[in-house]
């Protein structure tokens, strides 16, 4: 197919070409071009659409919160798998279902690469009691001051005391 004739075929059509079902799963997967997250995306006018958000709006209408996932697959667009939320609950399910890749807040990054040790943290905290600066700690300690300052309010490494 030429690209010019695929520009003539209705949207809706041009989903459709693009979804294969999965008997295994009961996934609809759109096989189409993916966004980053892996989410189907195709253009209408020039303009992206998340194709499992389309479909939720043409069986249900609009709807300002976000369109989830039961199954977990990003490129499914199959209507019974799909359910509306809040960001809230979409980041509570992601959590419920073992797919958070983030550090718990209030825990050290265990993470082999980090820079930070419960000993550096230790001594970060000293420093920042005796009232150094966050950006000459961060420069002292190789990272950003954005950490300092989550160290300073408690959003990480709460658990090391000082």
């Amino acid at each position: 197919m030429k690209p010019w004739e695929y520009r003539n075929i209705p949207f809706a059509e041009r989903v459709r070409m693009h979804i294969r079902k999965d008997s295994n799963t009961g996934c609809h997967i759109f096989e189409g071009r993916r966004d980053g997250h892996g989410y189907g995306q195709i253009k209408d006018k020039g303009t992206p659409v998340l194709v499992h958000r389309w479909i939720w709006q043409q069986a249900n209408g609009k709807t300002s919160k976000q369109v989830l996932h039961k199954c977990d697959n990003p490129s499914c667009v199959n209507i019974d798998h799909l359910f509306v939320g809040t960001h809230a609950d979409n980041m509570a399910d992601k959590v419920a279902k073992g797919r958070s890749k983030g550090v718990p807040r209030g825990y050290a990054h265990k993470r082999p690469m980090a820079k930070l040790t419960n000993e550096k943290v230790v001594e970060i905290k000293k420093l920042l009691a005796r009232g150094y600066r966050q950006c000459d700690i961060a420069k002292d300690f190789g990272v950003s001051r954005n950490i300092i300052c989550d160290i300073a309010i408690g959003n990480t490494w709460r658990h090391v005391g000082s």
